[in-house]
C-alpha cells in the first residue's frame, strides 16, 4: 500500500491494545524499516523482505512515500527499471 506518507504506526500500536488486546502479539509482528532512496528499497524489498515476513510473520506491507520517484541523483532510466523490480517483487 502506497499511503503518501501519511501512515500512523502509532494508530495501528493503539488499536492493538485498545480494541482488540493483542499488544504484545502485535508488536512481535511489526517491522519498521527506513529507507531513504530507491536504490535502499529496491535491496530491502527484492533481498530482505520475504525473510522478514517469515521470520516475524507479518502479514502486511506498508510504503509510504514517493520520495524516490523525484530523486533528481537518480536517472529516469534507473528509477523505471527499479521501479519494475519492486512492482515484480511485490
Amino acid at each position: 500500500m502506497i499511503t503518501d506518507n501519511k501512515f500512523d504506526f502509532y494508530n495501528i500500536i493503539g488499536i492493538a491494545d485498545k480494541k482488540y488486546k493483542i499488544l504484545d502479539k502485535a508488536l512481535q509482528r511489526i517491522i519498521v524499516q527506513r529507507m531513504f532512496t530507491i536504490h535502499q528499497l529496491a535491496h530491502f524489498l527484492i533481498i530482505d523482505l520475504q525473510k522478514n515476513l517469515e521470520e516475524y510473520k507479518s502479514k502486511l506491507v506498508v510504503i509510504t512515500g514517493d520520495f524516490f520517484l523525484s530523486d533528481p541523483q537518480v536517472t529516469k532510466q534507473d528509477k523505471d527499471w527499479r521501479y519494475l523490480q519492486i512492482l515484480r517483487q511485490l
